[in-house]
Parts: structure tokens; sequence; C-alpha cells
């Protein structure tokens, strides 16, 4: 960190207002007391922003996250179809089936059979 220095004007005011050493003391107080907060807010931007991105890793969707809820929407998609696919068959199975009983009595009531 680099350290603080006062502004040349209050310090040629501190000299002349206060005597050479309390001057001096004085100035050399208020550029620690001023490095002493610089580094704490800085120390609390740091804390800041790991906090940050603890909260956002947190929050956010990574790309094993998301290739894993991919996986399960395929899978689930897969599932639907094949349950499509058979309940289409028993469909048209049944209805066939329904069919050709209604065709066989209408035949037998026409005594064609």
């Amino acid at each position: 960190m680099v350290a603080y220095q006062l502004p040349r004007e209050i310090d040629d005011f501190l000299q002349t207002e206060l005597p050479s050493e309390k001057a001096k003391k004085l100035s050399f107080l208020i550029e620690k007391s001023i490095a002493a907060i610089s580094n704490r807010a800085t120390d609390l931007a740091l804390q800041k922003k790991l906090e940050l991105k603890d909260e956002l890793s947190k929050e956010l969707v990574t790309k094993s996250d998301l290739s894993a809820s991919t996986a399960q929407l395929n899978a689930s998609i897969y599932e639907a179809k094949a349950d499509i696919i058979k309940w289409v068959f028993v469909f048209v199975f049944s209805q066939t089936t329904i069919l050709g009983a209604v065709i066989y009595a209408l035949f037998k009531l026409a005594k064609i059979i």
C-alpha cells in the first residue's frame, strides 16, 4: 500500500500554526490514520467481493448442473416417447379389433357369413 502524504498546504499550515515537533507528529498521526482507514476500506472491499462471488456461485448454474439437467430432461422425453408409442399401438389395435367385431356382427345380422 502506498503511504498517504498530506497535501503541501495542510503541511505548511501545521508548520506555521504549531511548533515544529508537534506539527510533524500531528502530520504523521493524520497520515497514519488515513492509511489505516484506506487499508480497512480495501479489506472491506475485498471481503465484500469474496462474499458476492460466493453468493453468485451458489445462485448461478454451472456447466455440470446444466449438463445434469439436460440429461434428466432427455431421459424424460425418451420415456414419454416410449409411452406415447405404446399407447398409440394399444389404441390402434383396440380400434381395429372393435371395428372387425362390428363388421362381423353386421355381416352376421345380414346373414352374409
